[in-house]
C-alpha cells in the first residue's frame, strides 16, 4: 500500500515519523514580506516584525497546485485541512483531488475537513498514523477517520484576539477588551468556528477553566496534545494538572507553527483531545 498523508501547516506538524507524510504551507502576508509557514520560517522573528510594523497583515491558504505537488507519486492519499469555516484550504485540496484523479484514474484521494486546527488536528493525525501503520484497508481508514474526527476536540486560551478580529475570524466586538487588565478568553472549536465560552482574569484561572472544560466535554484521559505560543511553562503546568487527574494520560507538548501562532498570538495555549461525540 502506497498511502501518503498530506496536511496543511495548520496541523503544526513539520514531519510525522514512520509514515509517508507531506505538508503544504499556509502563508502570513504583510506589505513588507510574505511568510511561508514551513520549516524555514523563523516564527519568533516574524512575530517581532509584525509587532513592530504598523501595517495590516493577512493570511492565505495553499493553492491547488501546492496540494497537487504534495499528492504527486502517491496511489492513495488522505489529506487533512484546517477547518473550512475559516480557510479556503479545504476547497483548494478538493480541486487538487479532482485534478489528480483526472490525471491518475486509479488513484484514491480523500480530503478531510477536520473542522479543527493546531492541536485538534494533531490528535486526528496521530490516530490516522496508527491506522496506516496497522495496514488498515484504505476505505476502512477513511470511514474510521471521518467517524473519529467527531471525537476530536479543541479548547484554547488566548490573551488577544486582535489578529483574528482583523482578519474577520471573530467579530471585533468579542475581541474588544481581551488582554486588558490580564483578561483571558477561553474558546472552543464548534462546527469549525471559534466559539468563546468563558472570560477569566489571570493564567491560573485560565488553566483551571481549560482543564475543567475538557472534562465537561468528555475527556477521560485519552489522547491529548498541548500546543503553545511561546509559553512552554504554561503548557507543562497544564500537562501536570491533567496527569494529576488522569495518571495514565500522556500529554504531548509542542510549539505552534507559523499560522497558528499568528492567529493565537503569544501566550496562547491550545489543547486538542479525545472527547465525547
Amino acid at each position: 500500500m502506497n498511502l501518503r498523508i498530506v496536511a496543511d501547516s495548520g496541523c503544526d506538524y513539520r514531519e510525522l515519523s514512520d509514515v509517508d507524510f507531506k505538508t503544504v504551507p499556509l502563508k502570513i502576508i504583510t506589505p513588507e514580506q510574505e511568510y511561508v509557514d514551513d520549516a524555514n520560517l523563523d516564527i519568533e522573528a516574524m512575530h517581532q516584525k509584525i509587532a513592530e510594523s504598523k501595517s495590516t497583515s493577512s493570511t492565505s491558504c495553499p493553492n491547488m497546485f501546492e496540494w497537487l505537488e504534495a499528492f504527486k507519486g502517491a496511489t492513495e492519499v488522505i489529506a487533512l485541512t484546517i477547518t473550512s469555516a475559516l480557510s479556503g484550504s479545504f476547497s483548494s485540496a478538493q480541486q487538487a483531488k479532482d485534478a489528480y484523479q483526472q490525471e491518475n484514474p486509479e488513484a484514491k484521494v480523500h480530503v478531510c475537513d477536520t473542522q479543527l486546527t493546531s492541536a485538534g488536528i494533531s490528535v486526528l493525525l496521530d490516530y490516522l498514523k496508527q491506522l496506516v501503520k496497522d495496514n488498515v484497508p484504505y476505505e476502512e481508514i477513511v470511514e474510521k477517520l471521518e467517524s473519529y474526527k467527531k471525537r476530536c476536540k479543541l479548547i484554547f486560551g488566548l490573551s488577544s484576539l486582535d489578529n483574528m478580529a482583523n482578519n474577520g475570524r471573530v467579530p471585533s466586538l468579542i475581541a474588544k477588551g481581551i488582554g486588558l487588565l490580564n483578561i483571558r478568553i477561553i474558546c472552543e472549536a464548534l462546527e469549525g468556528k471559534v466559539k468563546p465560552i468563558w472570560q477569566c482574569r489571570g493564567p491560573k484561572k485560565e488553566k483551571q477553566h481549560l482543564v475543567n472544560g475538557m472534562i465537561d466535554r468528555g475527556y477521560q484521559g485519552g489522547p491529548v496534545h498541548i500546543h503553545h505560543v511561546f509559553d512552554l511553562a504554561g503548557a507543562q503546568e497544564i500537562a501536570q494538572m491533567l496527569k494529576e487527574r488522569f495518571p495514565n494520560c500522556q500529554p504531548i507538548i509542542q510549539a505552534c507553527q507559523g499560522m497558528n501562532s499568528y492567529y493565537a498570538e503569544p501566550g496562547a495555549i491550545l489543547i486538542g483531545y479525545e472527547g465525547a461525540e
